[in-house]
């Protein structure tokens, strides 16, 4: 009868299952956006507050130009974050989470104590 080809695929919520886009499927799932490089570090950027373009640039070192727009791209098509241009002289992007972002204000709060334990364990 159809249904999801992969297991992951499914989560169980009260009695039934439903097939959510985690892993692909019809576009790129969810998981597949928040696992890229780079990505944890805008998303917990944009927890503290709104950003230009230039403020995350500058807080991610190592981050180039181009992949840190493909991020937010990524991010604006997942529903996460949103941009604002400003016009000018300059004209700028604020980029700000949405409320399906802001949603995932508790998940990443939370591993902040788990990596940071494991930053302990790795340096000790």
């Amino acid at each position: 009868m159809g249904g999801p080809s992969r297991l992951c695929d499914v989560v169980l919520s009260s009695a039934t299952a439903w097939a959510v886009p985690l892993f692909g499927g019809g576009g790129q799932g969810i998981f597949e956006v928040l696992a890229k490089r780079w990505t944890p570090q805008i998303l917990f950027l944009l927890l503290q507050r709104p950003a230009r373009f230039s403020e995350l640039e500058r807080a991610v070192p190592g981050l180039t130009n181009r992949v840190m727009a493909d991020r937010l791209r990524e991010l604006q098509d997942a529903g996460l974050v949103d941009r604002q241009v400003e016009p000018g002289p300059p004209i700028t992007s604020i980029y700000t989470l949405t409320a399906d972002g802001e949603a995932l204000r508790p998940i990443l709060e939370g591993l902040r104590p788990w990596a940071d334990r494991r930053a302990r364990k790795r340096l000790a």
